[in-house]
């Protein structure tokens, strides 16, 4: 019975921990964004790709900046796929 008890413990404080760390948080917020500019760092890939996405989807003008000019061409492309309207997208290349 003890042992029983102790591996649904571990069971539920596992389940816990995959809630709380490993899957997070995430924004809930639908407030539009029209007529604001952000810079994206980092916007090539990753989080920065994916933020430059959602703020795009609220209507933000997004500038990604990378440190390639191949890679952030690519990104741009990537980025204007999504079907956003009224969104305006730039990129610069950080020297």
């Amino acid at each position: 019975m003890f042992y029983i008890l102790l591996v649904l413990g571990l069971v539920v404080l596992a389940y816990i921990f995959r809630q709380v760390v490993v899957i997070g948080k995430s924004c809930k917020s639908n407030a539009k964004l029209h007529g604001k500019t952000v810079i994206v760092t980092g916007s090539n890939t990753g989080i920065g790709k994916t933020t430059a996405i959602e703020l795009a989807k609220r209507r933000a003008r997004v500038i990604l900046a990378c440190r390639s000019k191949q890679r952030g061409e690519a990104a741009l492309q990537d980025v204007k796929r999504v079907r956003t309207t009224g969104a305006e997208f730039n990129y610069i290349v950080l020297e």
